[in-house]
């Protein structure tokens, strides 16, 4: 049975992601670079990207290969598929072929490419292109995204009230009753750091605020004086 390299003109690869897409083309007899770009996974970007590989392929027998085909990649993927482009997903690639080698999307495209060029056709690994499958598997990848994004968000807040005395008791982790009373927290136009401290102190009764000279050379931050 006849390998990629020996059926196929072009090779695309394209690294997927939640934001963009990156693609390398690459000559399958050589593994050369031929052309790369990136686009956003916009209806409008997705659209660009399928007439971009429609053109790089031509009338030559050209193979995408997509990494993430059954998540981030779905949507092109069945783009590309309706346009009568042969689809497969990358093969492992293994850790010695990433080392040494710098890390960019594009670079990554061209590896992706690379990977199957001396894979037998027939045991190229084919999308499947069941929609509640592929849906699924977008929920479960969007989830641990969303799930991330917040831990990271709510490591980032608590070493802020750590750091910025704002009246919160974090010792312990928040919870979230705490962060649903700080989301509520407005700014006002006359809000500063001193006004809250002297307010939170329980000095602001008989103070006022007025700049001194070494709040000055600090960009003008104000300091408690008693009236």
């Amino acid at each position: 049975m006849p390998i990629v390299s020996e059926q196929y003109e072009l090779v695309i690869g394209v690294d997927t992601h939640a934001a963009n897409h990156a693609l390398s083309v690459v000559t399958a007899a050589t593994g050369a670079a031929v052309d790369q770009a990136s686009f956003p996974t916009s209806t409008a970007g997705l659209d660009r990207a399928r007439a971009w590989i429609t053109r790089r392929a031509g009338e030559r027998a050209t193979l995408v290969v997509i990494e993430g085909a059954g998540s981030y990649g779905a949507v092109l993927a069945e783009r590309l598929l309706t346009a009568g482009l042969a689809v497969v997903e990358p093969s492992a690639m293994a850790a010695a072929d990433r080392r040494g080698i710098g890390k960019t999307d594009e670079l990554d495209a061209g590896r992706i490419a690379r990977s199957v060029l001396s894979v037998e056709v027939g045991r190229l690994r084919r999308p499947r292109a069941d929609g509640p499958r592929v849906a699924m598997r977008v929920l479960m990848i969007a989830r641990e995204q969303m799930t991330s994004e917040s831990t990271r968000t709510i490591n980032a807040l608590t070493a802020l009230v750590r750091t910025v005395e704002l009246g919160v008791d974090a010792r312990k982790p928040l919870t979230s009753k705490q962060i649903e009373v700080i989301a509520g927290w407005r700014t006002r136009p006359t809000d500063n750091v001193i006004a809250r401290t002297c307010y939170r102190s329980g000095f602001n009764d008989g103070w006022r605020c007025t700049p001194t000279v070494a709040c000055r050379e600090m960009a003008g931050q104000p300091d408690c004086v008693r009236q």
